[in-house]
């Protein structure tokens, strides 16, 4: 997968920095922007979406789910060989994806590749997730949990990618704490609790993006993170900019939920625009009738978040644009003209 950002979020606008300039990668202006989470191929009728994306100046990042079939990145054979990954590539991705990517940057966005973490389990997998009923033990210690050595090399996997240079990665599968109780058995600790090895897993993983600094030719390494599964302020220092919403926008509208009230800026102090800015947090809210859309635009600005993404279908889809993209974007518009 992949993710297209757009400079203004890095203070190209309101007069902050000059064109082609690269500030702090948190320093960005005050504007909503659209985050689109772009499951769909970039090839044959799903194409066509990704060239209705190119130009609209509130569309400022894209992450694409690069399905490339029977081929694993992963397999042992590319982990020891991962030029032989890319020879083997479709030239539907081989050649197509570099196209798209170039073709983004041309429009002043930034690319990210997607990376998932699978909650960290990794870090303790055995002892911190329970174990399911309907498994066996034996096959319970079978489970594959994405270690963090594949991690790092699916990191590897698109920073060394011929003819494609992307601007940083986005991890998702965040941290979850409803899979790490941690502590004693048998206790649910505090909310906001997070085993000290998911901590330094996620710490991890952060620092490994960005020794990639000093690597000839790379375009940048902003990290972003999905922590929409965990309550709690530790995950903005993982990351670049943190997605900490993703739900339907009937949850996003009952400030008595529980998950909704922990976005709410009055219900955190740590999540009201300071020592946080906008641009460093997202919300992605699907499942939204056209009607709702605008109201959800802004909910998101009364909540201090510039990173959003309506969607009218549900999360286990986002494999094409929403039918109202064209008014989405006008709608933020508007909003960034108030």
């Amino acid at each position: 997968m992949l993710t297209l950002e757009h400079p203004t979020e890095r203070g190209e606008v309101k007069g902050k920095a000059k064109k082609g300039t690269r500030e702090s990668e948190t320093d960005w202006a005050w504007v909503s922007s659209i985050t689109v989470l772009a499951y769909f191929y970039p090839t044959g009728e799903e194409s066509t979406d990704w060239e209705r994306m190119y130009g609209k100046t509130t569309c400022h990042r894209i992450i694409l789910d690069c399905d490339f079939g029977t081929l694993n990145p992963l397999d042992n054979k590319y982990i020891n060989n991962p030029k032989q990954f890319y020879q083997d590539l479709p030239s539907s991705w081989g050649t197509r994806a570099p196209d798209l990517v170039n073709t983004a940057q041309n429009h002043e966005m930034r690319v990210f590749g997607y990376v998932p973490t699978d909650g960290a389990t990794a870090a303790n997998g055995y002892d911190l997730e329970p174990k399911p009923a309907d498994i066996t033990e034996a096959q319970w210690r079978k489970k594959d949990f994405r270690s963090l050595n594949h991690i790092k090399k699916y990191v590897d996997f698109w920073y060394d990618w011929p003819s494609l240079r992307i601007d940083g990665i986005f991890f998702d599968e965040g941290p979850m704490d409803w899979r790490f109780k941690g502590g004693p058995p048998n206790t649910i600790p505090h909310k906001q609790y997070v085993h000290p090895d998911v901590r330094q897993f996620y710490q991890e993983i952060h620092g490994y993006v960005k020794s990639k600094q000093s690597v000839p030719n790379v375009r940048g390494t902003t990290v972003m993170l999905n922590a929409s599964e965990f309550k709690g302020e530790w995950v903005m220092s993982t990351a670049d900019t943190v997605l900490l919403y993703e739900g339907t926008s009937k949850r996003y509208e009952d400030t008595e939920d529980n998950y909704v009230q922990y976005i709410l800026p009055e219900q955190n102090s740590w999540n009201n625009g300071q020592p946080y800015p906008q641009g460093r947090k997202y919300h992605v809210i699907h499942s939204c009738p056209h009607a709702d859309m605008p109201r959800m635009i802004g909910l998101s600005r009364q909540r201090n978040v510039s990173n959003v993404y309506v969607y009218d279908g549900s999360s286990e889809g986002y494999n094409r644009l929403p039918s109202y993209w064209e008014g989405e974007n006008v709608v933020v518009n508007r909003y960034n003209r108030l």
